[in-house]
């Protein structure tokens, strides 16, 4: 949240609204814990009025509906626990019967059924790099003009690239795999310049790599640095 409202800093906004799956935060701020004494002194010096709004993070996501919904009904079970059926076959039986349908993301559908979670794990070391690459995949990063033109529907912001003549829009599409300004870092973390919307799947760690490169804003870098 203090990214957040450090990136609005510098202007004055009529209404803010923040959406979070933090309920903890959420619930810290209305209690005035001192965990959140920066980020009440600071709102009102970027917004008249802020919406703090709480979203769940897995809203609509067919297989963590079924789960919840199995924990609550086991969690209201007296009987001991049933350990008749091993864990390997349990996990065969959800595979065989979650079918999330197809991903209709216009960039995930791109690339998203090559991910692999094993693979994710091994690469990405930091929860804020996991942050980034999650981000990245979906287009929502605030180092996209794309994106800070969805967010700030002002005219002063235009979603096409600023950094090459191309016209196109600054989005995960264009930035990271065709962009000029980004092809001397291509080379040198991919060993070409040609790379494909796959390779936001097949190689997180060096899209990570090309995004503090040619993505991460110098402020954000050294607020990270610091923390």
């Amino acid at each position: 949240m203090l990214l957040g409202i450090n990136w609005l800093s510098g202007k004055m906004y009529k209404m803010v609204t923040f959406a979070t799956d933090s309920l903890s935060l959420l619930q810290a701020i209305d209690n005035l814990s001192q965990d959140t004494t920066e980020i009440r002194q600071l709102l009102p010096n970027v917004c008249e009025h802020a919406n703090l709004m709480y979203v769940p993070g897995h809203r609509d996501i067919p297989g963590n509906e079924m789960a919840d919904e199995h924990a609550k009904r086991a969690a209201t079970l007296t009987d001991p626990p049933d350990f008749t059926v091993p864990l390997r076959a349990a996990k065969t039986i959800i595979k065989s019967e979650v079918r999330d349908p197809p991903v209709a993301h216009h960039l995930g559908r791109l690339f998203y059924d090559k991910v692999s979670q094993d693979r994710d794990h091994k690469e990405v070391k930091t929860r804020r790099h996991a942050t980034m690459l999650a981000q990245i995949r979906s287009g929502h990063y605030i180092g996209l003009s794309y994106y800070d033109a969805m967010v700030d529907k002002t005219e002063t912001v235009q979603p096409t690239c600023q950094r090459c003549e191309s016209g196109e829009i600054d989005n995960t599409e264009h930035r990271p795999t065709k962009c000029d300004a980004t092809v001397a870092a291509r080379r040198d973390i991919f060993g070409t310049v040609e790379i494909d919307m796959v390779d936001l799947a097949y190689h997180p760690s060096r899209i990570i790599r090309l995004a503090e490169r040619t993505l991460v804003r110098p402020a954000t870098v050294r607020r990270a640095q610091q923390a």
